[in-house]
């Protein structure tokens, strides 16, 4: 993150990590989505990320941003793995992938997503927000001690938008991190 965001602002400008600290070309598909059943993928070579159009135009920014976060997650993650990848369509690509076994996919595809959480909502800049959101419900007299799971999805809807990522990425970052119940 230092190396790529060292001024730490929210929410984390990912399409520009890629495209200008990077060197990744984001390039809108058509009917990815539709057709393929997939928000995106990355390209042969690693060096460009394909996303469905719809999604690229921003209907979804959350599934935007995270979309590329994961994306990116595979490319730092799994660069040699995705090296052997042979494809020239989005079918081969596909095909290519259901050669892996089922549980080495899961895996690729967990630390892909955790990688875009992490680089999406990093932790001490989730700390920060949290507490605000701590303070106001305190002083509301709010009883974080017996209703903490009532006041989550509060939280998380009211803290997404400072990342722009959705209240379930919140959610899960709360939890990874062993923030939630405060």
């Amino acid at each position: 993150m230092d190396k790529y965001h060292p001024e730490r602002t929210l929410p984390v400008p990912v399409e520009e990590i890629l495209e200008f600290q990077c060197g990744i070309t984001i390039i809108p598909m058509p009917g990815l989505k539709q057709v393929h059943e997939i928000d995106a993928f990355t390209g042969k070579g690693q060096s460009s990320i394909f996303i469905d159009q719809g999604v690229f135009e921003q209907k979804s920014p959350f599934r935007y941003r995270f979309s590329l976060a994961h994306e990116l997650g595979h490319i730092e993650l799994h660069r040699e793995v995705q090296a052997q990848i042979e494809f020239s369509t989005v079918d081969e690509w596909k095909t290519a992938l259901r050669k892996f076994p089922e549980h080495q996919r899961s895996t690729l595809e967990f630390q892909a997503y955790d990688f875009a959480g992490l680089l999406l909502v990093p932790r001490e800049a989730l700390k920060a927000e949290l507490e605000q959101y701590i303070k106001i419900l305190n002083r509301a007299k709010f009883d974080l001690k017996n209703a903490a799971y009532t006041a989550k999805p509060y939280v998380c809807t009211k803290i997404s938008k400072s990342f722009a990522v959705s209240d379930q990425v919140i959610d899960r970052r709360l939890d990874k991190e062993k923030l939630w119940p405060p």
